[in-house]
Order: structure tokens, then C-alpha cells, then sequence
């Protein structure tokens, strides 16, 4: 959510797209980089964006929100992690030439005890995402959607819901905003940024 603050102050467009390359995808073991510093030729998709998870609450985020007609946006439940951990610490004393004992600690490891699992929302975060939504102009029942969702899963939201809830200001696909080289012309898109 501090993401989508910053996006949201700095007056940002989010717009939902996937990465494709020309050659290769760089994740296959067979593909070599485009250029000799290591990247790889790609561009944006906007066809068939994919936004998961907390994707959506970034979407939420842009002063303009654009998801293509094919674009999937989804939500489910947020699980919150939690680690019980055990130090181990080792305990010198010493008595000084004055007769005075000192105690020293020193630090030896850290074990991890236990790890919970919750897709429980405490009413705390609740509100928080709540507050969050309403300052980024997105209806808040957007959170009981997530709720009703297994983490496990995903509810892909339609583009009606998208609409209705705010998530998405614009269905379209606008290749001025992430178009092959629309930073390098003379009317640059406000969405560019120095290079």
C-alpha cells in the first residue's frame, strides 16, 4: 500500500501489461541476451495483462487505471506470515580485580521454532485497506471479494466489477503509454520518464 501511496502522489498511470520478447523468453536455458550487456529485447503486451494479488491494490493506485478488454485482474485473501524464532546466547562472567562480578552475553545463533500461517484479516488491516481503497477512490466492498477468495485461489474480477468498483478507470488499449519507442519523439507521453 506505501507503493500505491507514492504512485498515487506522484499522479501516476498504471495500466496492465505483460512483458513479451522477440526472440526467446530469458527464463528458457537455450536463450541468449538481445545485446552485449546482458537484456533482452522485450515490449509491452497490453492484450492479455495479468494482475494478481496485490497487483490489484497497485492498479488502485494510478490517478488513471487502464486495463485492456482481455486483461485479467484478481483477488483472494492476504496471508500474513508470521516466524517464532529462539536465540541462544552464551553467558560469561568474570570477577575483576575488585572483587565486582560482570556478566557478559554474546549472541551464538537464532532457530526458528515455529512458522504460522493466517488468511485470517484482523479487523486492524481491515480498516487499513478500507481507508486505503476509499483514498484511492476504489469501492471498499473490493475487500469482501478478497475475503471470499482462498488464498489458494484466485476471483478474477470482470470488467464490469472492475468498472463499478473503481479499480480500473479505463477499458482500452492505449499503445501511446508503453508503444516501442514513444519516449524518443518529439511529443513525448507524460508517462516518460528521463534517459
Amino acid at each position: 500500500m506505501a507503493m500505491g501511496r507514492l504512485i498515487r502522489e506522484r499522479g501516476m498511470t498504471v495500466e496492465i501489461a505483460r512483458t513479451d520478447y522477440l526472440r526467446c523468453k530469458p527464463w528458457d536455458a537455450d536463450c541468449r541476451p538481445d545485446f552485449k550487456d546482458g537484456t533482452y529485447y522485450g515490449y509491452a503486451n497490453l492484450t492479455f495483462g495479468v494482475c494478481n494479488s496485490a497487483c490489484s491494490l497497485l492498479l488502485a493506485s494510478g490517478v488513471r487505471r487502464i486495463a485492456g478488454p482481455f486483461s485479467r485482474i484478481g483477488v483472494h485473501q492476504i496471508v500474513t506470515t508470521r516466524h517464532k524464532y529462539r536465540d541462544r546466547y552464551k553467558i560469561f562472567s568474570k570477577t575483576l580485580s575488585d572483587g565486582k562480578v560482570v556478566t557478559e552475553k554474546k549472541f551464538v545463533e537464532r532457530e526458528l521454532v515455529e512458522t504460522v500461517k493466517s488468511a485470517e484479516l484482523s479487523n486492524s488491516m481491515r480498516r487499513e485497506l478500507t481507508d486505503y481503497l476509499l483514498s484511492m477512490d476504489v469501492n471498499p466492498e473490493l475487500v469482501d471479494f478478497m475475503v471470499s477468495t482462498p488464498p489458494e485461489d484466485i476471483r478474477y474480477l470482470s470488467m464490469e466489477e472492475l468498472k463499478s468498483f473503481g479499480v480500473v478507470t479505463e477499458i482500452s488499449e492505449i499503445e501511446g503509454l508503453a508503444g516501442y519507442r514513444i519516449c524518443k519523439g518529439r511529443r513525448r507521453p507524460e508517462n516518460c520518464i528521463g534517459r
